[in-house]
């Protein structure tokens, strides 16, 4: 498969410093992380994250692909752990993640938080990821 166009947007928004991370990787891995609004470290968090997860990626591809994702989720977060442990003023920092690699045979689609993953075609969303959050789980659950 051949992409025509690859083009990355963001805004900085209202805040002192950018919190939104993009990487490309060899037209094959596309990841967006999206520092968490009102924690420190939302741009150490996002960017840590992309890289940590695209170099798992990279080095686990031996690995079976469903196999693959979850040990680089893992991975990732040993990395914020060991970051954490050295520097501890870090604590709080907290991204969410959203993901897309096409492999030999087809496309994953990988996220956390609130960041989302949308298929549209002809001006329609066909599909969405879901929110991982508390106010989506009542929301499913009938509490809200």
């Amino acid at each position: 498969m051949k992409l025509k166009t690859i083009l990355s947007l963001y805004e900085k928004g209202k805040r002192k410093n950018q919190e939104d991370f993009i990487l490309n990787y060899k037209n094959k891995l596309f990841i967006i992380c999206d520092g968490v609004g009102g924690q420190k470290y939302g741009e150490l968090a996002s960017k840590l994250a992309s890289e940590e997860f695209a170099k798992n990626i990279n080095n686990l591809k031996l690995l079976q692909k469903n196999e693959l994702y979850a040990k680089s989720f893992e991975n990732t977060q040993d990395a914020f752990d060991k970051h954490i442990a050295k520097y501890p003023e870090t604590k709080e920092m907290a991204t969410t993640m959203v993901a897309l690699h096409f492999n030999e045979k087809n496309i994953a689609i990988m996220h956390c938080g609130d960041s989302r993953f949308y298929h549209i075609r002809e001006g329609k969303i066909l599909w969405q990821t879901e929110d991982h959050t508390i106010i989506n789980e009542l929301i499913k659950a009938g509490v809200l």
